[in-house]
């Protein structure tokens, strides 16, 4: 152990030790062992609020002006290992999954467009330093995790890859040299069981390591009412399991190495939407002509009553997904004189295979719809940060950054797509004559779009932070990034029949797809930059100001699109202004945190659709601002009842967009161009407010066969307002939602056992968390339901 170490694990045994002696004198509330961490890494002695520093990938530089919010072990574990759970939980943000591939988290605002092979989220997620670019990963079981950080702004000089309004960063526990053991079983309704595990120690006296496993499954929350369904009677449901193996080697005080490799897998029956409204109105007043509900009842179908809210489905075809991913990463760290060199080096890899009836109903129209894919990706971190205290604290680094994306897209046309698809767009007269032709012709068509995209980037980048005096400190950074894609392009059909003549049966086809095939490249670079002014006002209160430039870069739509529909996509530019403060009062027992903070996004990435090819494909559509302001406070009555709670208030606007696709409410007819200007809308996936109440409360209960026990309860109340799926139409509205958990049990004072009932939505409150219109002007929508209440037990023992 080098004496830089020593210092820091004496300085927290101290630390710790007076926390713990003010709180019991009913001075304060004892820190934890991640705020004390964070604590001295961020340099609390001049910046008193714990929460202003972060832990940047593969370093632990100071970084004093931010907003977060930090999950610690015990409510990863609370949130059962679902990090888009965890992410509903926290002030200002928002999380939505349609299905395991398309999965997205809204900072502020900012990031719920839906995804695509070619495109990351705008808000990145980091495990132990390393980017997931492919949001599938949001949906993987987080087991073994020390913290979770919900980092509010843009983080592009030490996080970089979209991180356009923040990130999720993640540690999971490193190896100890001190032997430790930990197993959990939790049970709950709707059969759900979840187990995690870990064991970790030395091998030698510079060796330790680390085991950890997991594994959950659920019955889904939606019931399947068809007795002759392929799929099965119960869907959007989990089953995952999860292996990482870590090593820790420190030969010497100079130098450690830690060494994890990691395996995750999902089956699940997943993921089905469920049928919506259907829209009878137009925006103008008048009726919206051959809607969703009309084209159903011309097969003689009816959507299930109230199906929505009953959570029931009836889809015929077959709904199931499997996704894997893993990878190894190798972490070096030499520990030289005034300085801590870091490299991370890692290898990882993700496959998705989904099979989807995506019409979402009984009907045969598209019996499959989804995109399976194989993902790999290489990434090398290098960076020198000064250590110890001086006046000009400074980190520098290099980044390279490699992925390769082969997908396959396949749209599969039943049966009634002629009825439902092809034949209302056709003249009155030949529709219907040549129904039963087009019928045969299309059904068992197959689309296939397959593409391959190589994505390289290189940065350098610096940050400086001058201490002009002990309450004083400027921060400045910058990181250039240069970026090439390139790849290429192939949609092709197969299958389908009939004796339709050669060109009735082409202009069928051609209103389906038509052959495609094209290669293109594109390259860019891009100049990041952070300044921040940090000063302590007075004991116990402080203030910061910054701005920040960053973006998310440039691409290509590898997707058919029409003639005259650019496939390149512009850099995205964000620039943010924050003004924060942080306060502590009474001892510390009562901190209150509040910013305020302002977005402007220039040649925003918005998703549109093609009507003529069908396609969803990105493009820059003009300029968006988000600005609001931010609450937090955290009250510690007494040593054993903590009071905590959150309030933001975010606004989002639309303020340039003069080419937007009609929204669902607006009927268009076959072949026609129809635009409207979104200027002054709110964008899509932002919540006007966002709050959270909850409580933690503890009481000794006594000393029972050799334990000192107490109970403790906690909970929590979670508000979103009302926000859009998409911009510019009530229809797809998400009305606001209120959620409550409860969770109350028993355990050994020392922790090394624990018996946990807890409760999630405990009033079992109905709600959706997104609303989307149908594609192809079809006058409906689905919804994508949130999860019922759930009750279950956890019991947890520990070595």
């Amino acid at each position: 152990m080098s004496i830089v170490r020593r210092e820091r694990v004496l300085a927290a045994g101290l630390l710790a030790a007076a926390s713990l002696q003010a709180a019991w004198a009913g001075d304060g509330a004892p820190l934890s062992r991640a705020d004390i961490e964070q604590s001295l890494a961020g340099g609390a002695e001049w910046l008193d609020p714990v929460e202003v520093t972060a832990d940047a990938p593969g370093e632990e530089a100071r970084e004093p002006a931010l907003s977060k919010t930090v999950a610690d072990r015990e409510k990863v574990e609370a949130a059962e290992g679902d990090l888009m759970t965890l992410v509903r939980q926290m002030p200002n943000a928002i999380a939505v999954s349609s299905s395991l591939r398309i999965s997205t988290v809204a900072i502020r605002g900012i990031g719920a467009t839906p995804p695509a092979e070619a495109r990351d989220n705008a808000n990145g997620l980091f495990v132990d330093g390393v980017y997931y670019p492919r949001p599938a990963s949001l949906s993987f079981d987080m087991f073994d995790v020390d913290r979770v950080e919900l980092i509010r702004g843009s983080q592009d000089i030490l996080f970089a890859r979209n991180t356009v309004a923040g990130a999720l960063n993640v540690q999971t526990a490193r190896p100890s040299f001190e032997p430790a053991a930990e197993i959990s079983l939790s049970a709950g309704s709707d059969r759900y069981f979840r187990t995690t595990g870990m064991v970790t120690g030395p091998v030698s006296d510079t060796l330790a390591l680390r085991l950890s496993f997991s594994h959950g499954e659920r019955d889904g929350a939606v019931e399947n009412i068809n007795p002759d369904s392929a799929a099965a009677d119960r869907l959007n449901g989990t089953n995952d399991y999860g292996l990482r193996a870590q090593m820790l080697w420190e030969p010497s005080d100079e130098f450690s190495l830690r060494i994890a490799a990691d395996r995750s897998e999902q089956d699940a029956r997943c993921c089905v939407q469920l049928p919506g409204q259907s829209i009878e109105t137009q925006a103008d007043g008048s009726d919206f002509p051959d809607n969703s509900r009309e084209r159903r009842r011309r097969e003689g179908y009816v959507v299930p009553e109230d199906g929505a809210r009953r959570r029931q489905t009836d889809v015929d075809a077959r709904v199931e997904a499997q996704a894997e991913q893993g990878g190894v990463l190798a972490e070096a760290r030499w520990y030289l004189p005034g300085y801590e060199l870091t490299s991370l080096t890692a290898w990882r890899g993700q496959t998705y295979d989904p099979r989807t009836d995506s019409d979402y109903t009984a009907l045969s129209v598209l019996n499959q719809f989804g995109v399976s894919y194989d993902q790999g990706q290489f990434s090398q971190d290098l960076r020198l940060a000064s250590t110890g205290r001086r006046r000009v604290d400074h980190v520098f680094g290099l980044q390279a950054f490699w992925q390769r994306v082969d997908s396959l897209q396949d749209q599969e046309f039943g049966a009634d797509a002629a009825s439902i698809l092809i034949v209302p767009t056709l003249p009155p007269l030949l529709g219907p004559l040549l129904e039963p032709e087009i019928r045969a012709a299309i059904d068992g068509l197959h689309v296939y779009q397959a593409a391959h995209i190589d994505t390289a980037s290189v940065a350098a980048f610096g940050q400086a932070s001058w201490n002009i005096t002990d309450n004083t400190s400027l921060t400045a950074g910058l990181r250039y990034t240069l970026e090439r894609m390139k790849g290429d392009f192939r949609q092709y059909l197969e299958g389908g029949g009939g004796d339709l003549p050669g060109p009735v049966a082409t202009v069928v086809r051609d209103q389906i797809a038509r052959p495609d095939a094209w290669r293109d490249s594109r390259a860019d670079g891009s100049l990041s930059a952070r300044i921040s002014l940090a000063h302590r006002l007075s004991e116990g209160v402080s203030a910061y100001v910054s701005y920040a430039r960053g973006g998310k870069p440039g691409g290509i739509n590898f997707a058919a699109l029409s003639a005259g529909t650019s496939r390149e996509v512009a850099a995205e530019t964000a620039d943010t202004a924050e003004l924060g403060v942080r306060t502590r009062w009474l001892g510390d027992r009562l901190t209150v945190d509040g910013t305020l903070y302002w977005i402007e996004l220039q040649d925003y990435q918005a998703v549109k659709f093609d009507r003529e090819t069908l396609a969803s494909y990105m493009s820059n559509v003009g300029r968006v601002r988000s600005r609001g302001v931010e609450l937090d406070a955290l009250f510690w009555l007494s040593p054993s009842l903590g009071l905590r709670a959150s309030l933001a208030y975010n606004e989002t606007e639309i303020q340039s967009y003069p080419d937007a696709p009609c929204p669902p409410d607006v009927h268009v007819p076959q072949g026609a161009v129809c635009t409207v200007n979104l200027a002054g809308h709110e964008l899509e996936g932002a919540p006007r407010w966002t709050a959270s109440v909850g409580f933690d409360y503890t009481r000794p209960l006594g000393f029972w066969q050799g334990d000192d026990l107490e109970g403790f309860i906690g909970g929590d109340f979670n508000y979103v307002s009302a926000y859009m799926t998409e911009a510019g139409s009530d229809y797809t509205r998400v009305k606001g939602r209120g959620i409550a958990n409860l969770r109350l049990g028993l355990r050994a004072t020392d922790r090394r056992w624990s018996l946990a009932l807890w409760a999630n939505n405990l009033f079992d409150r109905h709600y959706d968390t997104a609303q989307a219109s149908l594609p192809l002007n079809l006058g409906g929508t689905v919804i994508v339901p949130g999860d019922p209440r759930m009750i279950g037990v956890t019991a947890t023992l520990r070595y």
